[in-house]
């Protein structure tokens, strides 16, 4: 399972960092990111997110960096998560089980939840599979977040929580956000999990432990093609793409696929079929498509559909579209 994130949580801190767009579209660009598009709903890796995060502290420092991510969280996030929630801090764990329900569809592959740690209830927010991969900064996204809900959802009264971190040790981003948030909470690292101190200190028993399941994705390579769909605009996808973009070895990649029973080429096939109906569904002509997907020619692109499904192009997008009718 690859972790998935929803571009909502990319746009609005690189918004709220300064310098002009192409600055910003060689970040996304770097870091192998899709470009923000508002009409479409879309979830990019979680390796992706963390290299994002990474080259926008270097560019900009971990100040400025820790700055945007907060002004985002209050102003983009914040908004969208909490709605439907009851404004009184006695409710405050049935606030954070509904907080919790409404993140459902912008994550994927993700724990969400309520557990006991250390005999004390946290709320938990991680990748379901980490490996042995250290997402530093996307860590202290998700840190800054749990800070500012329960700001928000404590009326802005300062009580102290334990922010528990898989890190192993302080580094400089940490040093900020130990500093901003100094009066809010108290950094644990090297934990089990990443997450924060639920307050009160008693557990109700509606908030279970990992309650949210993963959406939308139900397989390695279905989870795969869901990284990789987004930057097919801008990169070629090769096996070495897909393993930067998932911080999974090309190995590794190649055995979950042959588990089921599928090859990296069968999925760049299957990303290729998918764009080229999307962009049919457009308006374009052969000509086009066969550019768009990167192909040296139209013959090409004929070859590899006639190779594919022994079919011509405009052959396979009318059984597309009869399948996509009789869905």
């Amino acid at each position: 399972m690859i972790p998935l994130i929803h571009t909502m949580y990319l746009d609005g801190f690189i918004n709220a960092l300064e310098g002009n767009a192409e600055r910003k579209s060689q970040l996304y660009r770097d870091a192998m990111c899709p470009f923000p598009q508002k009409e479409e709903t879309r979830l990019v890796s979680y390796a992706s997110f963390e290299s994002l995060l990474r080259n926008a502290a270097e560019q900009y420092g971990n100040e400025k960096l820790v700055e945007a991510i907060q002004s985002s969280i209050q102003n983009d996030i914040l908004p969208v998560l909490t709605r439907g929630l009851v404004n009184s801090t006695s409710l405050f764990q049935w606030n954070v089980a509904q907080v919790i329900h409404n993140a459902e569809p912008y994550l994927s592959g993700f724990w969400l939840g309520a557990m006991k740690h250390y005999g004390k209830p946290i709320m938990v927010v991680e990748p379901v599979d980490q490996s042995s991969v250290k997402f530093v900064f996307a860590e202290v996204y998700f840190s800054i977040f749990s800070l500012e809900l329960f700001r928000l959802l404590l009326n802005g009264n300062s009580i102290k929580s334990s922010l528990y971190l898989k890190v192993d040790e302080l580094s400089d981003i940490h040093h900020y956000l130990a500093k901003l948030y100094q009066q809010q909470c108290v950094l644990c690292f090297a934990q089990p999990y990443t997450g924060i101190e639920l307050l009160p200190t008693e557990c109700h028993s509606h908030i279970q432990l990992f309650a949210v399941r993963t959406h939308g994705v139900e397989t390695f390579s279905e989870s795969l093609k869901s990284a990789l769909g987004p930057i097919f605009d801008e990169h070629d996808i090769s096996l070495d793409i897909a393993s930067d973009v998932t911080s999974i070895p090309r190995r590794t990649i190649q055995r979950r696929l042959e588990k089921e029973g599928l090859s990296f080429l069968k999925i760049k096939e299957s990303l290729v079929i998918d764009k080229a109906q999307s962009l049919k569904t457009m308006g374009k002509n052969i000509t086009q498509i066969a550019t768009e997907l990167h192909f040296s020619s139209v013959g090409h692109f004929c070859r590899f559909v006639r190779r594919r499904f022994n079919l011509t192009p405009t052959q396979l997008f009318e059984e597309l579209e009869r399948t996509r009718k009789a869905a």
